[in-house]
């Protein structure tokens, strides 16, 4: 299921869904908090939001769900520390992208395709993740 309306909104709080490092630091499923921080990507770019739930390799295709349960972007990058460290000197924290549900529903329109219409429950962030996450987010490992 998608976020329902025109997309994400500037501070609303969202998980990520992955599994970082997988099978390095185990298979276990991960969530973070966090929330959109910027309505827009590198330089500007609308297709993507900002977010600051911590995510790390392993996390790139994963949602970026809301509190209604619903699909508020997938998962695609973080700024790269490295990169951030020897242009200003400072480390980043915290900052990383997603694609829109706004675009991911123009890509799925564009193709013929419809998002579930069920899916997670809403949720209380507080109290955890709901029942049913571990089927609905599963890890794909190539190799």
């Amino acid at each position: 299921r998608m976020t329902d309306g025109p997309g994400s909104r500037l501070g609303q709080s969202v998980h990520a869904v992955g599994f970082p490092y997988y099978s390095l630091t185990g298979t276990a499923m991960h969530l973070t908090i966090g929330n959109v921080s910027a309505l827009a990507g590198m330089d500007d770019d609308p297709r993507f939001v900002s977010f600051t739930a911590p995510v790390q390799p392993g996390n790139s295709g994963g949602p970026l769900i809301d509190r209604g349960g619903a699909v508020a972007g997938v998962v695609i990058a973080r700024l790269s520390d490295t990169y951030i460290v020897e242009t200003t000197g400072t480390v980043p924290q915290n900052i990383n992208f997603a694609l829109s549900s706004a675009e991911l529903r123009g890509f799925l329109d564009r193709n013929g395709l419809d998002a579930a219409s069920d899916g997670l429950p809403e949720w209380d962030m507080a109290d955890g993740a709901p029942a049913g996450i571990s089927e609905a987010v599963v890890p794909i490992v190539c190799h």
